[in-house]
Order: C-alpha cells, then structure tokens, then sequence
C-alpha cells in the first residue's frame, strides 16, 4: 500500500495541477471570447460604413433627382410664360393695328369733310 505523505503530496499535485490547466483552460476560453467580440465588433463597424455610404450615396442621388425635377419645372414654367408673353404681345400688336386703322380712318374722314367747305352735318359721332 501507499503511505499517507504519498498519498496526500499526490492530491496536493494533482489538485494543483487540476487548478492550473483549469486557469489556463479559462483563460485561453476568455481569449477566444474577446478576439470573438473584437472580430464581431470590427464586423459591425464595417458593416455600419458601408451602411452609410449607401445611405449618403441614396441621398446623393434622391438630391440629384430632385435638382433635375425642379431644372425641369423650371423650365417648363419659363416655357410657358414665355408662350403667354407671346400671345400678349401678338394681342397688343393686333390691337395697335386696329387702332391704327381706326386713327387712319378718323383722319381720311376728317380730310373728306375738311374738303367739303368746313361744315360738319354730323349728329353724334361713335368710336
């Protein structure tokens, strides 16, 4: 048989040794954890910047839809008070035209009466 010194030094080692593969078996876990947690928390900083540069590129494009939308309104609404413009202007020109004719008249039949001996026989003239 084994004596009780042998006995008990051999506990004593194997507990010891038992505590410092246990140490070292839980540090090297606790050292997988962090690295995992680090690589995890690399992931989500990469993935949360190219996330943002989606979104800025999305915004990027939306303001450039936008801009063109408006350039194009804009335009359009110039189009068309240019078009109004023109329609008032050949409406003044037909009108200066009428009252030409109308001016041309008034003094042809103002010569004719001039003419006559100076008498007018009208009654009430209408423009």
């Amino acid at each position: 048989m084994v004596s009780t010194p042998v006995l008990i030094s051999a506990l004593l080692i194997s507990i010891i040794v038992g505590i410092l593969i246990g140490y070292f078996v839980r540090r090297s876990i606790a050292e997988a954890k962090i690295t995992s947690a680090e690589h995890a928390a690399q992931q989500i900083i990469e993935d949360g910047k190219r996330e943002a540069e989606a979104a800025r590129k999305e915004a990027l494009l939306e303001a450039k839809d936008e801009r063109h939308r408006l350039r194009t309104e804009a335009e359009n609404e110039i189009r068309e008070r240019r078009t109004e413009l023109q329609k008032q202007e050949n409406r003044l020109v037909q009108k200066e035209e009428v009252l030409d004719r109308k001016s041309e008249a008034l003094d042809k039949k103002r010569r004719n009466n001039g003419s006559e001996g100076g008498f007018s026989n009208q009654k009430g003239t209408t423009n």
